[in-house]
């Protein structure tokens, strides 16, 4: 009689195929650290949901649920950090133009990327559509007029959503979101880096849809400095102290990577993908 072979002990768990596990998540979201006072590293999780529902900051001990919070956005990235050194670490989590802090899984404080001013024009617009001084038609063909001329890029997220939204959810967008019209600057990637070696507390760096890049004070949520960089940033790297020496390598939507030495942009790229198809035009490469 044949023997049956043990199955093999796999190192990997599916938590995903667990009916209490299930996320719904990009990479970003996802961070690991200690986050109470029993200091054991925990798996953190934003999650977007589905379509939108059941937003949820998850935390995971090994792969059974610990504990979670609703969340008010959706999320884009999460970063685990220490702001106090006499107290237990925090978790910040990108959301639309906002960074959320939570401090032992509840709400501490909500920190806003400042953005830049909208257009008149397109602050008209909204304005007379929020009044129902126009109808949504033509609405429509005075965004498509402003898209036209100051270009689809430079418009404020809540014009260029509406532009791409199907015909049938139009009319909600304006209903909900005309009063509030606002060139915010949506928070598309975020890391951290050290303050000094006598000084473990953390500074946040965010980037943003307006091609931002903040150094953020940790402690008071006031900006160090900020940088103009030569295309959106999607992904960010750093090493180093803060106040000593760093490097915060940023990778664009337009597949280059840049790197900031100390606070001063090198506007030549570093790194060029192999996919890329085109530079912007005040971008240079070394």
């Amino acid at each position: 009689m044949a023997k049956t072979e043990p199955a093999p002990n796999s190192k990997w768990t599916t938590p995903v195929m667990m009916k209490d596990c299930e996320i719904h998540c990009s990479s970003t979201c996802v961070a690991l650290g200690p986050l109470f006072t029993d200091g054991d590293s925990k798996l953190i999780v934003a999650q977007g949901g589905h379509r939108g529902l059941n937003m949820k900051l998850k935390v995971f001990q090994g792969i059974e649920p610990h504990s979670d919070s609703s969340l008010a956005d959706m999320p884009t990235a999460i970063v685990h950090f220490m702001n106090e050194l006499s107290s237990i670490p925090s978790v910040a989590v990108a959301a639309g133009p906002s960074l959320l802090i939570y401090k032992n899984l509840k709400p501490f404080y909500k920190f806003t990327a400042p953005g830049n001013k909208a257009n008149p024009t397109e602050e008209e617009v909204w304005s007379a559509a929020a009044g129902k001084e126009i109808n949504s038609e033509t609405f429509l063909y005075a965004l498509r007029n402003i898209s036209g001329q100051l270009s689809f890029s430079k418009m404020a997220p809540l014009s260029q959503t509406f532009l791409l939204s199907d015909p049938e959810n139009r009319a909600s967008i304006i209903d909900r979101y005309a009063s509030k019209f606002a060139h915010s600057a949506s928070i598309t990637c975020i890391s951290k880096i050290t303050k000094s070696t006598a000084e473990v507390i953390d500074v946040l760096i965010l980037g943003t849809e307006q091609c931002d890049l903040h150094l953020v004070d940790s402690q008071a949520f006031t900006i160090y400095s900020s940088l103009k960089m030569p295309a959106i940033p999607v992904t960010i790297c750093a090493y180093g102290y803060f106040l000593v020496d760093y490097r915060i390598f940023v990778q664009t939507r337009d597949s280059l990577v840049f790197c900031v030495r100390k606070g001063e942009l090198d506007n030549r790229a570093v790194i060029v993908s192999q996919k890329k198809r085109k530079m912007p035009d005040d971008a240079k490469v070394d």
